[in-house]
């Protein structure tokens, strides 16, 4: 005789992974949604507050700065709210936790933008000069061999 689960335990288990993966689902596309805002917002800070600076004389500091603000914004709502609901009152902790936490990984993903920019920055500078190609427009064609001198235009195309 095989063993069976207990009858109803199943089904339950079940719809209770289904909707828990959907509340997974969900909470990972308000994150990104946070993460892609953050970020946003982080470019349009060090855009608008360091604009007339060459990557190698940004602040560390201050790029980290802007990185911390932008990310603990949009965690520092929650927070907002909580300190005016008293029904929240005993989320505080936990929100103030997790706003600290975006606060630091968002430090971290700054500090290492600044430290790729700058690497990058060092080897442009270390890099020979070569000639680059004009760009060209999106969607346009690549110009043929014939038009950039390399064939025959009475040559017959195999």
């Amino acid at each position: 005789m095989r063993w069976q689960p207990p009858a109803g335990t199943l089904p339950r288990f079940a719809a209770s992974l289904s909707e828990n993966l959907r509340a997974f689902a969900l909470l990972a596309r308000v994150g990104a949604a946070k993460g892609a805002l953050s970020g946003a917002l982080f470019a349009l800070l060090l855009g608008w507050r360091e604009r007339r600076r060459v990557a190698e004389e940004l602040s560390a500091a201050r790029v980290v700065r802007w990185g911390v603000l932008a990310g603990a914004l949009w965690m520092a709502t929650p927070l907002v709210v909580a300190r005016t609901r008293p029904t929240w009152r005993d989320l505080r902790p936990a929100l103030a936790a997790v706003t600290l936490t975006q606060g630091l990984l968002a430090a971290l993903l700054a500090a290492v933008t600044l430290w790729l920019v700058r690497r990058d920055a060092a080897r442009e500078a270390r890099a020979p000069q070569e000639p680059r190609p004009a760009p060209r427009a999106l969607g346009a064609a690549a110009p043929s061999p014939v038009a950039r001198g390399q064939g025959d235009a009475r040559a017959p195309v195999a």
